[in-house]
């Protein structure tokens, strides 16, 4: 996760990636403050409360395993309010792929100093803010790699 100013051109990458998909907002909104309460193809209830970016502002912009990028408020993600608002940063830090980055060379410098991988998981898991059966898999992977 990374700050990035919003730009038009974010905003014409957002919509060329959005021409597909049957929900289509005329602008980029953040998912964690916006109330969405109904929506069927590309039609919003008028109830929902969609929060805006404008250009120019700060953002945060998530990458995805899958290569799409994700925006959303900075006061979003550094401090939500309600609980689902909680769960729901969690859940966009889970899939973050920037997080990881630096992690191999972590680990090689681990590997390299002879710890045991016992003391290589707790590490993984202190510096990454991941639980230890993730730290165990990254462990996991990045040994099948270098085998």
């Amino acid at each position: 996760m990374k700050k990035v100013i919003m730009t038009k051109q974010k905003v014409q990458d957002y919509f060329s990636r959005m021409k597909d998909r049957k929900f289509d907002p005329n602008y980029p909104f953040c998912r964690i403050c916006s109330k969405i309460v109904f929506f069927r193809g590309k039609h919003i209830s008028a109830k929902s409360d969609l929060k805006y970016f404008h250009v120019g502002e700060t953002v945060y912009q998530v990458t995805y395993p899958n290569g799409q990028k994700g925006f959303y408020h900075i006061a979003c993600v550094d401090g939500p309010q309600r609980k689902d608002q909680k769960i729901m940063v969690e859940e966009i830090l889970r899939y973050d792929v920037d997080k990881w980055n630096g992690l191999e060379d972590f680990i090689r410098d681990l590997i390299q100093k002879k710890i045991s991988d016992k003391q290589i998981i707790e590490e993984v898991g202190l510096k990454f803010n991941c639980s230890h059966t993730t730290a165990w898999r990254r462990l996991r992977r990045f040994k099948s790699h270098t085998d």
